[in-house]
C-alpha cells in the first residue's frame, strides 16, 4: 500500500512581512575600528608641514608644503659718526653737537635742531677723523680756565678733551673748527626745531 505523508502545517511568509524583516536585518552595522559598534571612519590627524626656501626635505604624499612667512627687512639705521660736547663759559651752558654717517645733524642746547650737512662737508669730516693723525692723538689737551669752555670730542671709539687756548695739534684742531661752526649754524627753513 502506498502511504501519503501528511500535509505541512508550516506557514510561508507574506510578501509585505518579508520586506520588514530584511530591512531590520540591514540596520544591524559591523562594529568599527575602535570596537565600540559605531561605523563611522576615523578621524584621520592633520599634519602640517612648514619649510623654508631652499629646503630640500621631501613632502609626505598628499600634502602641500607651504613656505614660511619671511619677515621684512629693516633698513640698518644711521650710526653716529662724531659727537661734541661743549660746556663751560660765562653762562655755564652745555650743548652736543651729534653727526650721523648719513650726514644728519642734531644740536641739543635745550632747544634740539636737526638738518642736513652737505655732502662735501660729511667727505671732509669723515677724511680728518680716519686719518692717522686723528687716530695718535692724546687723551686731553690743555687746563680749564675761569669762563672758558671745555670740549670733549667722541669718534670711533676714542675720547679726546681739549680746552680753551689749549696747544691742541692740527688734526684736533681742523675737526674742533668744523664741529664748531656746525653747532653756530642758525636754524633755516629746512632745520627742525624742537623745543623740549
Amino acid at each position: 500500500a502506498v502511504s501519503i505523508a501528511p500535509h505541512s502545517k508550516r506557514k510561508s511568509i507574506s510578501g509585505p512581512l518579508l520586506v520588514f524583516v530584511l530591512l531590520l536585518a540591514g540596520c544591524g552595522e559591523a562594529p568599527g575600528p575602535s570596537g565600540t559598534g559605531s561605523g563611522a571612519q576615523p578621524v584621520r590627524p592633520t599634519t602640517v608641514v612648514r619649510y623654508t626656501p631652499g629646503d630640500k626635505t621631501s613632502t609626505p604624499a598628499g600634502l602641500t608644503a607651504t613656505p614660511a612667512a619671511t619677515p621684512p627687512a629693516t633698513a640698518e639705521a644711521a650710526a653716529v659718526l662724531v659727537t661734541l660736547q661743549r660746556s663751560g663759559g660765562f653762562a655755564g651752558l652745555t650743548s652736543t653737537t651729534t653727526v650721523w654717517t648719513d650726514g644728519r645733524v642734531e644740536i641739543d642746547s635745550g632747544p634740539v635742531t636737526t638738518f642736513a650737512m652737505s655732502l662735501d662737508q660729511l667727505r671732509q669730516l669723515r677724511k680728518r677723523l680716519s686719518a692717522p693723525g686723528w687716530r695718535q692723538l692724546d687723551r686731553s689737551y690743555g687746563q680749564p680756565m675761569p669762563d672758558g669752555f671745555e670740549y670733549v670730542v667722541t669718534a670711533g671709539g676714542k675720547t679726546v678733551r681739549t680746552y680753551d687756548a689749549a696747544d691742541s695739534p692740527p688734526a684736533l684742531t681742523m675737526v674742533l673748527r668744523q664741529l664748531n661752526s656746525l653747532s653756530q649754524r642758525q636754524p633755516n627753513p629746512t632745520a627742525t626745531r624742537t623745543d623740549r
